[in-house]
């Protein structure tokens, strides 16, 4: 991973940005699998959607660089970005899965089925929305099937702490109710 400067030519401003190699990109191929695997692309599926993200990541990293943010490390920014690749890439992989008949064909509770449902699982969403950030966060990755060793790596803080926001946050969520 390299920092280079570059200078915006219409308005001449400066700003920092990094350029990522093949081999940082390999270094993420297992995070992209794991919200492939999160987002329910099936197994053998997974290997091809990391390619493809990998490889638009690079496509849009080469074309536009990546900014640095003030603060953030730059893996924290590429991984940023390719977790919003990811979720993209996953998104059109179920919808295409569901078009062609195969993969995971679950029917959401927001999409069709019992109203009782409908109205319960936007509710319990609703819910969530309230909850502070930190602790909306926690509970987001928890629905995507994060351990908490890795809900605490991807928001920044110790195992203890991930484990004490989703006991807080779950706790509540049961007093909304």
């Amino acid at each position: 991973m390299q920092r280079q400067w570059v200078v915006n030519e219409e308005t001449g401003e400066h700003s920092e940005r990094i350029t990522l190699d093949q081999s940082d990109l390999e270094k993420l191929r297992p995070y992209v699998c794991g919200i492939a695997r999160r987002v329910g692309v099936i197994p053998a599926d997974r290997d091809d959607l990391a390619q493809d993200v990998l490889f638009a990541f690079w496509r849009y990293s080469d074309e536009r660089r990546i900014r640095v943010i003030e603060g953030k490390a730059d893996v924290d920014a590429a991984r940023t970005l390719i977790a919003a690749f990811a979720v993209r890439a996953a998104r059109r992989y179920r919808r295409s899965a569901r078009w062609s008949g195969g993969g995971p064909a679950d029917e959401t509770p927001s999409r069709g089925g019992d109203p009782a449902l409908r109205f319960e699982a936007r509710e319990a969403l609703r819910m969530v929305e309230r909850l502070p950030p930190n602790l909306r966060r926690v509970v987001e990755l928890d629905a995507l099937e994060y351990t908490t060793s890795e809900t605490a790596e991807s928001v920044g803080v110790v195992l203890g702490t991930a484990k004490s926001r989703l006991s807080r946050a779950r706790d509540l969520l049961a007093i909304m109710r």
